[in-house]
């Protein structure tokens, strides 16, 4: 992790037995989020640079990761066919979701109550976080990386 106004590292992640998958940074910017190949997250110090936790459950690589809107849940998705919702200050597991095929990004939604799974078919899964469940989605839309808009619920693909 770099400060790109210095131009110095910040963080660096060199110990780490496994390939990192994808990295995500709080919104408060004190805390970053490694996946790795081999299903695991981790929860960094920014600033210290020392790990604050790991989470695990997983079974294949975890390709996206995402913060919630107040940095203090997170969001992972993995070729396994899982989505996890975590707390991050205790990394305890918030949530399971299971898709219909590996996913492949996942977002929350500015109010945090939903989350959107873009699938390694091409297809988009949405959950409401609050009841547990799917929303319905017209299966015409397709797309492998999904994104909400930071102002709006629109979902970006």
């Amino acid at each position: 992790v770099w400060d790109v106004c210095t131009g110095e590292p910040v963080l660096s992640i060199e110990h780490c037995q496994e390939d990192i998958a994808h990295i995500a940074a709080s919104p408060t910017g004190d805390t970053a989020a490694t996946a790795y190949v081999g299903g695991a997250v981790i929860i960094w110090d920014i600033l210290s640079g020392v790990q604050r936790g790991q989470m695990h459950g997983h079974t294949a690589t975890v390709n996206c990761i995402c913060f919630d809107t107040t940095g203090d849940q997170l969001v992972s998705c993995s070729s396994d066919s899982t989505v996890y919702i975590w707390n991050v200050k205790d990394y305890s597991q918030l949530s399971c979701f299971h898709c219909e095929d590996g996913v492949h990004s996942v977002s929350f939604s500015p109010d945090n109550r939903f989350i959107a799974c873009g699938l390694q078919m091409q297809q988009i899964q949405i959950f409401d976080t609050i009841a547990g469940t799917e929303v319905t989605v017209d299966p015409k839309l397709e797309g492998l990386r999904v994104r909400y808009s930071p102002a709006s619920p629109v979902v970006l693909m």
